[in-house]
């Protein structure tokens, strides 16, 4: 008998990222897409004034999904931020919505937790993992995404906040269900050895 077969790959959604260097098609957003550029590193600096909600810091488009379907699952979002004293008190989260091929947004607004912008040191991001759930969704396959990403300052005072992506560390993106694709199989087995012939019969 054949050996038995190699164990399943593991699955994984399609990771999109944040190139803030690109501009998308449609003004004001840049590209969300699911290459990474590979030039330098993105700073993009947000001034707070105290105790200021929902501010703005970039936002996002991404090319037409070419798929009829989303299929249900987490979108995680892997944001890299740096705060200017581990003191600061400051959030961040993210909106998507679907839009159209001409990039004008058509379905609700949904919106991810809000997560707490954490502490490294004086120079070092911190990454800020903010996540949303999304049941099956059967869109159209020229629909694009928008998102938009977010921050809060809970200090009664003006704070600063960077945000990172692109180059080759603290890369921002988002992991999503979209677009799942299965690894490879494992390889199969080798054969067994066959028996011997039995003897003949007598005449």
């Amino acid at each position: 008998t054949s050996g038995t077969s190699g164990v399943d790959g593991i699955s994984s959604g399609r990771n999109y990222y944040f190139n803030q260097s690109i501009p998308s098609d449609v003004s004001p957003y840049r590209q969300l897409a699911d290459s990474p550029t590979g030039v330098a590193q993105q700073d993009v600096t947000t001034n707070l004034t105290a105790l200021q909600q929902n501010v703005l810091v970039s936002e996002f488009l991404t090319p037409q999904l070419g798929v009829a379907v989303i299929p249900g699952g987490n979108q995680t979002f892997h944001f890299h931020f740096l705060k200017q004293a581990s003191a600061n008190n400051l959030e961040a989260y993210a909106t998507i919505q679907l839009a159209n091929s001409s990039g004008v947004a058509i379905g609700p607004l949904i919106t991810t937790g809000v997560s707490t912008i954490g502490w490294v040191d004086a120079v070092t991001p911190s990454e800020v993992i903010c996540d949303l759930t999304l049941t099956t969704t059967t869109i159209d396959p020229t629909n694009r995404m928008i998102v938009k990403i977010y921050v809060n300052n809970l200090d009664n005072q003006s704070r600063i906040m960077n945000w990172f992506t692109e180059g080759t560390q603290y890369y921002s993106f988002v992991v999503t269900s979209l677009g799942t694709v299965s690894g490879t199989s494992g390889t199969s087995g080798t054969n067994g050895t066959s028996g011997t012939d039995g003897t003949s019969g007598t005449n």
